[in-house]
This record gives structure tokens, sequence and C-alpha cells, in this order.
């Protein structure tokens, strides 16, 4: 076979399919020319395709390989701040571990309150960087910052990345990074790294809020019980039980403690000695005040038994102005009733700025006996007369706070002393323990479904004779 064939069989395979058998052999070797450049352009195309392949799936093994080691230190970083729910406890071993992914030269992390719990680095580059941090962003509500050439108190970083720790309920604290080591700039990489550990910490922070939030709660809740169990021993245990007197009391206050007070106490035979007092407020203030209060009377009218029976009320009353002036703020005041009811029907009594009391004769009349006198604890020089009255067999005195008639229903409309009376009169004809429990009863269906806004106290007595 001669050289002219042997080009020819090259061409065919080369997929020159037909061939003239008399072309030349020129016109065979331009033919082969071109084929082998096109081969040799496809062979440097796909060489070019293989060298990008592999340098895109080099970077991809890079990134996978980076993200690895972000999930492993995220995985570490939680691992350690699942130890303590403090994250202050762990702050330290954190940031190290933290920093050895990121591999900053300066490395800072400040809580709110400007204490360093890690920092790494030269005193000066330290000292100035958390000057800036403190100012700026514990201050104000900043973001991250990723920057170049960043100069601070005359401190030139090349490079920065500065965190804060936000949570749901505070800025927690700042996470602040310099001079990367291994390169000119901090990533996107780091900047996802630090924001995810950030979230991480805040998070942790939030969580021990609010655990210590409910721990507080817990701890007030149980000393206001406490409280409240203090504020009912020093109401009476039982009221007296006496021969010419029936006596039942309503008390409910409208949180844990109140400012309501009562006492009825038989200092001898013959004499029963009532107060019913209301602290302006609510709540602990008031039944600070209220404590103080029931102390002083009980002070005053215990020290001879004959004092009560002497007991001038107007003088008892002044006292006890002149004791709330000296011992409470002066926002607050009590109104109050305080009186004396003698075997032979005769009652005494001193209203200072309290709702009017109300007798219900056994003919079904209605006599009120309004305040005659302002409360106490709101001037100095207090001016009242005592109020006298004569109580015939089966006559009912009813004496409240103000907590029962401004009781509202859902439609904020108030119980009111027509429905008081109502009640009471409907009722007349039961023992005062009935009446009282018909008209806690009236009271609580009146206001079902609303809340009560004031503490309810309802004192009533029914005088049944027995003597001259």
């Amino acid at each position: 076979m001669d050289l002219r064939e042997k080009l020819l069989e090259v061409a065919r395979i080369l997929g020159k399919e037909e061939l003239e058998s008399n072309m030349e052999l020129e016109q065979v070797v331009e033919y082969l020319r071109v084929r082998a450049k096109k081969v040799v352009d496809e062979i440097e195309s796909y060489r070019e395709q293989l060298e990008a392949s592999a340098l895109l799936l080099e970077s991809h093994v890079e990134e996978l390989s980076k993200t690895y080691e972000e999930l492993s230190t995220i995985f570490k970083i939680t691992s350690i701040a699942s130890r303590s729910l403090d994250p202050s406890e762990v702050i330290e071993e954190i940031m190290n571990e933290l920093n050895g992914a990121i591999e900053a030269r300066v490395a800072l992390f400040i809580d709110k309150d400007g204490r360093r719990f890690f920092e790494l680095g030269e005193e000066k580059h330290v000292e100035a960087y958390a000057r800036y941090l403190t100012r700026y962003y514990l201050a104000d509500e900043c973001s991250t910052l990723v920057a170049e050439n960043v100069k601070i108190d005359g401190v030139v970083f090349s490079n920065v990345l500065i965190v804060p720790v936000k949570g749901s309920r505070a800025t927690w604290g700042v996470m602040g990074f310099a001079e990367k080591s291994n390169s000119p700039i901090f990533t996107a990489s780091d900047r996802k790294l630090v924001e995810a550990v950030a979230q991480r910490l805040a998070s942790s922070y939030d969580i021990k809020a609010f655990i210590d939030e409910k721990i507080r709660q817990e701890r007030l809740m149980e000393e206001m019980r406490i409280a409240g169990q203090i504020q009912l021993s020093l109401l009476p245990k039982e009221i007296p039980r006496v021969e010419f007197l029936e006596m039942d009391v309503f008390f409910k206050t409208a949180r844990i403690v109140g400012g309501d007070f009562y006492d009825v106490v038989e200092p001898f035979k013959g004499k029963v000695f009532f107060v019913l007092a209301d602290v302006s407020g609510k709540s602990v203030p008031a039944a600070l005040l209220m404590s103080l209060a029931k102390g002083a009377i009980r002070a005053k009218t215990a020290v001879k038994p004959n004092d009560v029976h002497e007991c001038n009320l107007v003088d008892l009353a002044s006292y006890l102005n002149s004791f709330i002036l000296e011992n409470s703020p002066v926002d607050r005041f009590i109104t109050c009733v305080m009186g004396c009811v003698s075997q032979d029907g005769g009652v005494r009594m001193v209203n200072a700025g309290h709702d009017p009391v109300f007798v219900l004769r056994t003919d079904g009349s209605w006599e009120e006996y309004p305040a005659i006198a302002q409360p106490l604890g709101i001037m100095d020089i207090f001016d009242a007369e005592e109020t006298r009255l004569h109580l015939q067999p089966g006559d009912l005195v009813v004496l409240f706070t103000d907590g029962v008639v401004e009781t509202r229903n859902v439609e904020k409309e108030e119980y009111g002393f027509d429905r008081l009376k109502r009640v009471v009169f409907q009722n007349r004809n039961k023992s005062v323990d009935e009446i009282i429990e018909d008209l806690r009863n009236d009271i609580i269906n009146f206001s079902r479904g609303a809340d009560q806004h004031d503490d309810i106290t309802l004192l009533m007595m029914r005088y049944t004779g027995g003597g001259a």
C-alpha cells in the first residue's frame, strides 16, 4: 500500500466517509491537517474544562471543609454554653474556641454592664478597642461591623469584626475581633460564624433573664403569701360572742394583702368596741399602714379595760390621725368608723371620711350616719363630734368599706348602696351570718367575670337586747 492509500485510510478513520478515489495527495494531506487541528482544539478545550472542574471541585471541597470547621466550632460552643445557665461563667471558654476559628490577634467580650469577660492582645490595642466597644456598642443599638483600616483612639487596626449580642430582652454585650492573622480581611464566613455564636449567647442570656425573673416573682409571691398570712393573723381570729349582739363579718382582699381592716373586742362585759377602716391604695404599702394603724388602735384601747368604757372616741381618732401623719407617706390616709355598743343599746361612733353606717330598724326604715370628719392622716387638726344613737332589739347595723358598693361587673356597673340595702332588707329576718352569706353570694354573682379591684369588708351587728 502506497503513501496515498495509507493517508486515505487515516482520513476514513478520522471521519471522512466518502473520499474521491482520484483525490490528489495534497488534498488528502490538507484534509488531514484541518482535521488534526480540530481534534487538537477539542482536546485543549476538554483539558481546560477539566482544569476548571478541578478548580471548582477544589473550591467546593475547601468551602465544605470550612463549613465543617464552622459547624464543629458552633457544636463545641453550644456544648460549652449548655453546661451553665449563666453565660458569663463560660464566656472565656467560648471566646477561646471562637477565636481559634477566627484567628484574630485582638479579641474582646464586654457585657452590657461594661465588664470584660475575655480579652486578648497587646494592652494598648485592647484598651483602645475596649473603650470603643463600650462607648458605641453598649451605649447605642449598633449592628455588626466589618471594616478595614479603622483608627480608634490613635491606634490603627488593619481589620475589625464587631458583633453585638442582641437578645429579645436586651443587648447583653458585644464581641470584638481585630487584626486577623491569616488574612488581610475578615471574611463573610467569619462574620456568619461570629453572628451564629452571638445569637446562641443572646438566647442563653434571655433564658437566664427569664429564669431570674421567674425566681424573683416566685420569691415575691412567697413573701406576699407570708405577708398575707401575717395580715390575717392581725385580724380577729373570731368575732366575740356576746349576749346582746349577733355579729359576723365578710373580708376579702383584692390582692394577697390589702388595706382594709376591722376589729371587734369586748374589753369587759357589757361593752363592744368596733372599728372598720380602709387605707388608701392597695397591696403592700396599704397593708403596712394598716398594720401600723391596727397596732396603734390596739395599744391605745387595750391599756386598761376601763379605758374603752371611758374612751373618748374623738380623742382616739385624733391620736390615730397624728400617728398616721407621723408614720406614713404624705399621700396615704385612712377612712374609718370606730364606735362602742353598750348592752343597753347605746351606740357612740366617729366616722372619719368613711362610707355611711346603715341602720335597718325593725319597722323596715333605714337610717344613715355619714362621715362627720375628714379621713385620718390628711390634716394636722382633727375636728369631729361623736355620733350617738340608740338601738332597739332586732335593729341591724351595717358597716362596710367602699370595695363593697364599688364592686363592678363586666359592664362596669357598680354594686351600689341601693342593691346592698335591698339584699339586707330582703333577708332581714335571717340570722346575721346568713345575711352576710347572702350578700357575699350576691356580690360574687354580680361581679362574675370581672376582676375584684378593691378590698371588701362587711361587718354586720344585730342588737338582740338584754339590759338596762
